[in-house]
């Protein structure tokens, strides 16, 4: 395994999953209601999301996939714990820490965004100078 695209598509899903946010979410749509409901749905909600996670992922990565499977599944640990913990989360980065968080995980996703369309479109340009 590419230790290189694990890194790569580790950040890659935990910037676009972003669990602190997703678990500051879970955290509202669940608060107020009985307190046994939270921790009985988290494990739901992470199972169906990573499964559709799955159904819908690119096949044409050849020779990465356990990488990939890998990045994805660290991901959604990760998304699970922050959604077990969201509670004592909140408490300790407040409404600030939330809006500083997302978006500092905005920033990293538009940069990892202009990172693949550049890596994308040097070969387009290469090839459209060539045919031309």
């Amino acid at each position: 395994m590419d230790f290189d695209i694990l890194l790569r598509a580790l950040t890659s899903y935990f910037v676009i999953i972003n669990p602190i946010g997703t678990a500051m979410v879970f955290h509202s749509l669940t608060d107020g209601g009985d307190r046994a409901y939270s921790p009985r749905m988290a494990p739901r909600a992470v199972l169906i999301s990573t499964v559709i996670v799955f159904l819908f992922a690119d096949r044409s990565t050849k020779g990465h996939t356990s990488a990939l499977i890998l990045a994805v599944l660290l991901s959604y640990v990760l998304v699970l714990s922050g959604i077990l913990l969201a509670h004592h989360i909140r408490r300790l980065i407040g409404k600030t820490g939330d809006d500083i968080l997302r978006r500092l995980l905005g920033v990293v996703l538009c940069c990892t965004g202009y990172s693949v369309c550049c890596r994308w479109c040097t070969p387009v340009g290469y090839w459209i100078r060539e045919n031309n």
